[in-house]
């Protein structure tokens, strides 16, 4: 980079391609100026930088008159200054005007190292700063070298780290060698100020796959419903690698069929399974009745007889032979409906429920003798399972909504409201 010409070419090419206001550019190149002239020239070395439209850059030199002349970087002779102010003395301080020709190859090339590492640094900064608010999002990035505990992802101007702990099971490094494009959301971007002695990874943009959003941002990709808003994502509970539960709601559940989520012989949930390294994904209505709503976090059981809760925790009650699908391989089933509730839910069989039936209320499972089957199926299709105190039984015009007639719905009433009290009774003895 040589004289005026190629300085403002630089400047205007520069201001363009990174689209950062011209007045910037020229500002961070004053820096870069006054960075390395006063390191390579000493603290003595007193100077400004100057930009002017039409003349360009130019560097004003504080320099001492004196009549003979021993340091021309710092003094000028008194012929010489007086062509610039003729009154000036010996002694007296000057400005004088410098042509960047003055400088010397070697310091016009290290100005423009300096010039181009400070944008570079801005431009880092600005990045940093977008990606900071767009924290949960998904993004795609080349792959362009695995680090010991890192892989490095270049975002276009940045490098992202992605470190091994946020990687699938299934993304195994060696694989990953041979991967040319990756997919994660951010999950958080550290200060990029923070020296690099300090910093765990290469880059504070910190990525991740195996988050809940990174999920949540697959469905919105790929299924049209989710991505309008037609259907609501409420909770995700995952297992990194093995298996996902997602609870949507329907804006309007009368006009969607949740089944339509998983796509023609469910080849939509099926890419989005690959990409999450083979990951199984159970797709749950959400219900805003919270013992309705644990028995769909069990799916894919399908048949739970009851659910209360009881010491901050629920639990479920399966036919015998039910028991391994509702709690799953390793009780990863039970687990993943636990972190989709936010309560700890115990899978119990049925020939135990006689041990560990509530002290308080009543479940559908003691009316057994009371009413028909019939009656018992009605309630437990509307998630009534659990009828923990007089406070908490259906009205009459709800139990008729149900289908049940008045006096079937009266005299399940009687039932609940007399086994209620019976229990509170005994509770009151035994204490």
């Amino acid at each position: 980079m040589q004289g005026k010409e190629n300085i403002d070419q630089l400047i205007l090419q520069i201001a363009s391609s990174r689209k950062l206001p011209k007045e910037f550019v020229i500002d961070k190149f004053k820096e870069a100026v006054t960075e390395v002239l006063k390191k390579r020239k000493g603290p003595n070395f007193t100077f400004k930088v100057n930009y002017d439209p039409r003349e360009g850059f130019s560097i004003s030199v504080e320099k001492t008159v004196k009549e003979k002349v021993t340091d021309p970087s710092t003094e000028i002779s008194l012929e010489e200054a007086k062509q610039i102010n003729p009154d000036v003395k010996p002694d007296q301080k000057i400005e004088v005007k410098e042509d960047f020709k003055t400088i010397g190859k070697r310091y016009i090339n290290l100005i423009s190292e300096t010039f181009l590492r400070k944008l570079t640094e801005e431009t880092k900064r600005k990045e940093y700063e977008l990606l900071s608010k767009k924290i949960g999002e998904k993004v795609e990035g080349n792959v362009l070298r695995i680090e010991r505990d890192e892989v490095v992802v270049s975002l276009g101007n940045v490098e992202a780290s992605l470190p091994f702990t946020e990687l699938l099971p299934g993304d195994k490094v060696m694989n990953l060698r041979n991967v040319k494009r990756v997919k994660a959301v951010i999950l958080e971007v550290q200060d990029w100020k923070e020296k690099k002695d300090k910093k765990r990874y290469t880059s504070p943009i910190i990525l991740s796959r195996t988050h809940p959003n990174f999920l949540r941002k697959l469905l919105e990709d790929e299924i049209p419903d989710i991505a309008t808003g037609l259907i609501e994502i409420k909770q995700i509970a995952r297992i990194p690698g093995r298996r996902a539960k997602v609870s949507v709601k329907p804006k309007k559940p009368e006009n969607i069929d949740i089944g339509s989520i998983i796509g023609v012989k469910g080849q939509i949930i099926k890419s989005i399974s690959e990409e999450l390294g083979g990951e199984k994904i159970d797709i749950i209505r959400y219900s805003e009745n919270p013992y309705k709503h644990v028995a769909n976090a069990l799916s894919p059981a399908k048949e739970i007889l009851c659910v209360f809760d009881e010491d901050d925790k629920y639990i479920a009650i399966v036919p015998d032979t039910e028991l391994p699908v509702a709690k799953g391989e390793d009780a990863i089933n039970a687990i993943l409906a636990s972190k989709l509730v936010g309560k700890e839910v115990l899978v119990y069989p049925l020939k135990e429920f006689d041990k560990i039936k509530p002290k308080k209320g009543v479940t559908i499972l003691e009316l057994v003798d009371e009413v028909p089957s019939s009656v018992i199926s009605t309630l437990r299709e509307a998630g009534l399972y659990y009828f923990k105190d007089l406070k908490s039984l259906p009205t009459l015009s709800e139990l008729k909504r149900l289908g049940f007639r008045e006096d079937q719905a009266i005299k399940l009433l009687e039932i609940l409201e007399t086994k209620i009290t019976e229990k509170e009774k005994d509770g009151e003895q035994g204490s």
